[in-house]
Parts: C-alpha cells; sequence; structure tokens
C-alpha cells in the first residue's frame, strides 16, 4: 500500500517547514464537527463546545504516515494499523502549542499506571480529567488519530517501557475507563483541538463501556 496524502478536508498550506501548522475552526454544525461533538458528548454532558479546530501539520502528518505504513506492513497486524479515534489531555497550557506543532511525544510524558507512553482514552470524560485550562473559563483536549496495531489489554504496571512482543500498543482499564497508551514516536496524530467550557468535576469514575476491539 501507498502512504496516504494529506488528507482530502485540508484546506492548501502555506509552508511544508518541520514546525509549522495552522488551525482551521469549524462550523459546529458541519459534517466534519458532527462526529467529535457526538464522541465529546457521550460522556461530557454537562459542557459546551466554544470552538473545533483542525490541525493541519504537513511535517507530523507524514511522519504519522509513515509510522502507519510500518504497521500495516506487519505480518502480525491482521487488522492492519488498527487506526482509531481518541481523546488526550494535557494539563499544561504550555504545551498545547507544542503539541500542535510536534504532535504529542513520548520524550515528555510522565510515567502513568503503565509507564511511559502517551495515552488516550475513548471517552471525553476521562481526559477532561487531564485538560488545561485555556483561559479561566474554558479547557481544551485533542481529538486524534491514533494508529494502535496488534493492541494487547495487560494490567497496570508503571515499569513498562514498551508493549510486550507481538504488540504495538497496550489497552487498560481504570475505575471504568477504556486507556490505550503508545510508546513510539508519531503513532498519534492530533487532529483536532476542542475547546469547552464545563461545570462536569473532573472525573475518572464511569460504568464501564465496551471497549474499542484490541
Amino acid at each position: 500500500e501507498e502512504l496516504e496524502c494529506f488528507p482530502s478536508n485540508w484546506k492548501p498550506c502555506d509552508s511544508n517547514a518541520e514546525f509549522f501548522y495552522q488551525k482551521y475552526e469549524l462550523a459546529l454544525d458541519s459534517a466534519e464537527a458532527n462526529i467529535i461533538v457526538h464522541r465529546f458528548f457521550e460522556s461530557m454532558t454537562n459542557s459546551q463546545i466554544i470552538k473545533i479546530e483542525r490541525i493541519q501539520n504537513p511535517h507530523q502528518w507524514e511522519q504519522y504516515a509513515n509510522e502507519k505504513y510500518r504497521l500495516l506492513r506487519l505480518e502480525r497486524n491482521s487488522n492492519g494499523a488498527n487506526e482509531h479515534l481518541l481523546w488526550h489531555g494535557s494539563r499544561h497550557s504550555g504545551a498545547l502549542e507544542a503539541i500542535c506543532q510536534k504532535g504529542i511525544d513520548i520524550r515528555y510524558s510522565n510515567k502513568g499506571m503503565w509507564g511511559n507512553g502517551c495515552y488516550f482514552a475513548q471517552h471525553a470524560a476521562y481526559s477532561h480529567s487531564y485538560s488545561c485550562q485555556s483561559d479561566p473559563s474554558t479547557r481544551v483536549l485533542f481529538f486524534c488519530r491514533v494508529a494502535l496495531g496488534t493492541c494487547l489489554t495487560q494490567p497496570n504496571n508503571p515499569s513498562i517501557k514498551e508493549p510486550p512482543k507481538g504488540a504495538d500498543s497496550i489497552h487498560g482499564v481504570t475505575q471504568g475507563h477504556n486507556i490505550y497508551i503508545v510508546y513510539r514516536l508519531n503513532q498519534s496524530y492530533p487532529e483536532y483541538m476542542v475547546t469547552y467550557k464545563s461545570t462536569q468535576l473532573p472525573t475518572r469514575s464511569t460504568v464501564i463501556q465496551q471497549a474499542i476491539q484490541p
């Protein structure tokens, strides 16, 4: 299979510089925004979306496409790259621009329940617990493409440094939430930046819902 071109919904980019990116605000009633709005309100009922911005970063997209292609070529991956749309939050407002510029970088991650990796959640309510304030009244989450490849469910273990042999990512469950962890650079692409208001208290406690098929 050939490497992916840029998404068809992208607007023409002005530059291919390494850390160049552009953000384009979506109409909240557009077809493109609809899937993000739906996924957000699955678990964030006491909230209001202020804006959704598409992140167009040619360099980071190419890096992610290369990683997807690598996963596609592995014989063990019967599901191909196994790409899913997942949520990611950062508690540091200063990291927002860095994520737009350079992606979600494992080298700056803190050790979590499944070691040093990049953590993503099936439901926005979990990532809300890790979101930062962009100003005193709003918060920000990223809606990301994540290439899981072969994903194995594992008990939590903070000493994990990479997936088990034969796997490309890890699935775990904590307080009722399905979490997915990748350990390689460029295994995710932060496609949308969602700015919102919420009266929902940051919590990671909900009823367990069916996990994305690993």
